[in-house]
This record gives structure tokens, sequence and C-alpha cells, in this order.
């Protein structure tokens, strides 16, 4: 039998090369991506479209829908239990570090249930619904969302969807630090309303709230801005007085009769020629829960949305993907 002779210097040449190989992979594996993904985290808006769909078509349709849908949501809460949406729900989640501590929650915003809407219709409030300012609204718990997305899934019809995007250390504490002025207001008798800011910590309607922690650190992209923003252009006639305003923009506010605001035979327009038009702009549950749909479809199947050229393109620039949480489908982006 012939034994190989091995020089010292031969075994020390290995030791060192494989001392370098094992340091190179201890180095890639341990220090260089840990550090590169340090800190990051994730941010999660989501929304839940009203049920049924809401018609915008005029006052009149959209408020008969609004009434419809709000009848139909507190009579299923009695009888099964369930949440439903009548106007459709904002939600974000959060899970992220900051260098003092973890971050995680699920939040949301809301006024509390009660038929407050109805009454200023009655009273001749007119549109101003829309722009009034309920004294109601209050920050929704984890606990809370979890019992609301558990009970949405449980109606397959609703097609809820979240958008997940990456977020670092240093924005993970802009939106700790925001959704802790929140609370620092209290989690109670905050403003609830369509137009109302929540980069003010003052009070939110619930999807710009959920859309506020994005917006505040940096992730809300012009793009989805753009796409989930309805506008709309009011007639100053169709806004009525309330305990808040008596005029708007300098126009001198009438009441709107509830049962003129309700006839379908002869249903408002939202606006006339010469009329004094009122802007307003809101992030729209619909327009998100509809964004969410498409972006999933034309990632299941791009050959089928080809009719949706700037929507594909987006979605290919920011490397977008199929996602889920632990209740709902969604994507997930890379900002670029």
């Amino acid at each position: 039998m012939k034994y190989f002779h091995i020089s010292e210097n031969a075994i020390k040449l290995v030791v060192m090369k494989a001392g370098f190989i094992v340091y190179i992979l201890i180095f890639f594996n341990f220090n260089y991506f840990p550090l590169r993904l340090e800190g990051q985290g994730k941010i999660e808006v989501m929304v839940v479209p009203p049920d049924p769909a809401l018609n915008w078509k005029n006052p009149t349709i959209l408020t008969l829908g609004y009434l419809r849908s709000y009848a139909q949501k507190t009579f299923a809460k009695k009888l099964s239990g369930r949440e439903r949406s009548a106007m459709g729900h904002g939600i974000v989640r959060v899970k992220c570090s900051t260098e003092a501590e973890e971050v995680d929650f699920w939040s949301g915003f809301s006024g509390n249930e009660n038929y407050r809407g109805l009454y200023l219709l009655l009273g001749g409030a007119g549109l101003s619904i829309m722009t009034y300012n309920y004294l109601d609204g209050h920050i929704q718990s984890t606990e809370f969302v979890q019992k609301y997305l558990d009970d949405i899934i449980q109606q397959p019809k609703i097609q809820a969807g979240f958008i997940r995007m990456n977020i670092s250390q240093e924005q993970c504490e802009i939106i700790r630090n925001h959704y802790e002025g929140f609370r620092q207001n209290g989690t109670e008798n905050l403003i609830y309303g369509f137009f109302t800011d929540p980069l003010s910590l003052e009070g939110a309607g619930c999807t710009s709230y959920a859309t506020s922690f994005a917006q505040k650190s940096g992730v809300f992209s012009p793009f989805l801005q753009e796409k989930w923003t309805r506008t709309i252009e009011i007639s100053a006639k169709n806004l009525g007085p309330t305990n808040q305003a008596s005029s708007i923009e300098g126009y001198q506010l009438k009441p709107v009769s509830f049962i003129r605001f309700i006839n379908f035979l002869r249903p408002l327009r939202w606006k006339k020629e010469n009329d004094k038009l009122i802007r307003f702009s809101f992030i729209d549950p619909q327009y998100m829960a509809d964004f969410f749909r498409q972006s999933i479809e034309c990632l299941e199947h791009p050959e089928n949305c080809k009719n949706k050229p700037e929507l594909l393109n987006w979605l290919k620039e920011n490397e977008a993907e199929l996602c889920s949480n632990e209740y709902l489908r969604g994507i997930e982006i890379r900002l670029k």
C-alpha cells in the first residue's frame, strides 16, 4: 500500500484557504445581508369597499344607495353579528423596528354608529353632510381591526385588498411618532370627516387615516394618490347650512329640502351651468378596491390587461408581486 505524504506547508495553505472561504461566507451571510435588511419593515394599506358599491351618478342616487346600504349593514349586524361597510373602510398595518423598539400594530379610524348624517339631511344640510366634521371619531385598536377582518373574510363577495411596501428604520420611526401623536390626542372624540387632514393629528376619514402613514413616511407615490382620489364639483346650492358653517367661500348657504334631495323622479345634479361650484377631493375606498382588484388581475393574467398600459407599466417598474396577509390578497411593490 502506498502512502501519500502531505507537507506541513501544504496543510497550512489548505487551512488558510478554508478559513478564508468560511470568513467570506460568515461575513456575507451573517453581516452583510442583515445590515442591508436591518431596520426594514412593512406597511400595508388595506381597504374594504362599500357593499354594495355606491353609485355616484348624482347626489340623489348616492344618498338613496347609502341609506339602503346603511340599513342593510345595520340589520346584518343585528342578525348575524357580522360587520359590513356602507361607505367602505381603510385600515393600516405596520410591522417594523426602530433603534429602540419593535413596532407592530393594526389600526383604523371611524365615527360612532348612529344616524348623525340622516339627522343633518332632515335638518336641511344637503351635501354639507360630506363636509361636516363629526366629533365622535375614534382610533380602532388592533383587536377591533382583526375582529372586523375576521368578519369580512367570511363574506367572499366583498373584494377587499391591500398594498404592501418596504419601509426603512427611519421611516418606521416616523410612522411610530405619527401613530403616537394621534393617540396622545386621545383615542375617542376626535374629528371624523371626509376632508379632515390626518397629518394635523386632529382627526381623519377612514381612508385618509390609513394612507396618512404611507404619506407621512414618504412611500405614498403620486401615482397611488391619483388613482385612489375621487374629485367632484358640487353646486353650492346643494350645500345647506349646519351648526359648523353658514357660508362657504363667500356663498351664503340655504337649507336643502330633504324631500327634494331624495326625490328620484327629479334627482339633484352635482352641478349646473352658472352655479358657484365647490371642488372636493378625497381618497375613495371604491377606487382603492378597484385598483387592487385590477392590479391582481394584471399580475395573474397580463395578457388580459393590455388595455391598461399605465397600470401594467407601474406594476413592472415597481417590481410588483402577488402576496397575502392573514386575511386578504394584495400586491407587494418596491417603490422606485
